[in-house]
């Protein structure tokens, strides 16, 4: 895949990529195994994995990612579906953007 290809796109807002993680939750039962994320900036691409077994929270070190950059990303589940989450009006959503600044936040959590 050379891009997340997103149908509904939540904005996280801005973070200090020093320190940066990630968390989308805990493996529920029969998710574990590799998980992915696919960050989008610029014209580049770029593809995580993390092993995660049942009960494990779904974390992504992104202390190494630029500042003064918005990524979209995307995360795919070990089956190869795509992760989902709902925000508190229950809108659905498949993908998120994120900008990295000086001196925000260190933590990202869905």
């Amino acid at each position: 895949m050379c891009c997340p290809c997103c149908t509904n796109t939540f904005n996280l807002g801005c973070f200090e990529p020093c320190g940066l993680t990630f968390n989308a939750g805990v493996v529920g039962m029969g998710e574990a195994g590799v998980w992915i994320i696919r960050l989008t900036f610029g014209r580049r691409n770029l593809t995580v994995g993390v092993t995660l077994a049942e009960g494990d929270d779904i974390i992504f070190p992104l202390d190494w990612i630029n500042e003064l950059y918005t990524y979209t990303a995307q995360i795919t589940k070990p089956d190869g579906t795509i992760f989902e989450f709902t925000d508190p009006d229950n809108v659905v959503f498949d993908c998120f953007k994120f900008s990295t600044q000086k001196g925000g936040q260190t933590a990202i959590t869905l």
